[in-house]
């Protein structure tokens, strides 16, 4: 017998239309009156991620891929953006996790299952589960479920594409920082010396930064990211030179 289980998702996504999503809590009793054990799901198992509300008569909207931690499982996935299904899917999730909402539902068989108390209260625990769909929903009945944010920070660039960030983040402050040592010189002043304290712990901070990556196999730091290391030299000799 097929079943279906809904809670708030853990959305995180771009406009490549990649996502990920937390769509149970494990070891907690449910609003369906289920708790989830350790090793319930098959980690790495595709599945079809379908249409809002498991409107089954409609194509699917994306695919993704089952993962179990140690508290949830999630789902890593992407969008069908160039489906009109898929695209406008992934607006609407994308907006309703800005606002902090959004819930998603999983077509599953209990494969193994028993019935117990936790808590002081009658569950079914469910043991090993198949799942066939993980779906957007209006309502859910999970637990603890939340939306941390979309794609922005470290969470899901690579790590040459965090690298490039830092490069870029370094250029630009460079930059901010010779424009005003500039503006400041063109009127006889130097800056202020709460903006050279400033610079000066952020270039302790990139010292110790480059240190660190030096003990991480230094070579192939350098081999391969030579940008970022070029970028936190020059800016240790742009403020060495007393901006």
């Amino acid at each position: 017998m097929r079943e279906r289980k809904s809670i708030r998702a853990e959305l995180k996504a771009d406009d490549s239309g990649e996502f990920s999503a937390v769509f149970l809590t494990k070891n907690v009793i449910d609003k369906d009156g289920d708790v989830t054990l350790d090793g319930a799901f098959a980690d790495g198992t595709k599945v079809v991620v379908g249409a809002w509300q498991h409107e089954m008569s409609d194509l699917p909207i994306g695919s993704a891929t089952i993962r179990e931690g140690k508290d949830e499982v999630s789902v890593e996935g992407k969008f069908f953006l160039d489906t009109p299904q898929g695209d406008a899917a992934h607006r609407t999730i994308k907006a309703l996790a800005d606002e902090g909402l959004g819930e998603w539902s999983f077509i599953f068989k209990a494969a193994e299952f028993k019935f117990g108390e936790h808590d002081d209260q009658p569950v079914r625990f469910l043991e090993k589960i198949d799942v066939f769909s993980v779906d957007p929903v209006l309502v859910g009945a999970g637990v603890n479920t939340r939306t941390t944010g979309i794609k922005g920070g470290g969470d899901l660039l690579t790590f040459a594409e965090h690298s490039d960030a830092m490069v870029q983040s370094l250029n630009e402050y460079l930059a901010r920082a010779k424009s005003r040592a500039e503006l400041r010189g063109h009127d006889g002043r130097s800056l202020s010396e709460a903006n050279r304290e400033t610079l000066g712990k952020l270039a302790d901070s990139l010292a110790d930064i480059q240190t660190a990556l030096d003990t991480l196999t230094p070579e192939e730091v350098k081999d391969s990211h030579p940008a970022l290391m070029h970028e936190l030299l020059r800016f240790r000799a742009f403020e060495a030179q007393g901006a």
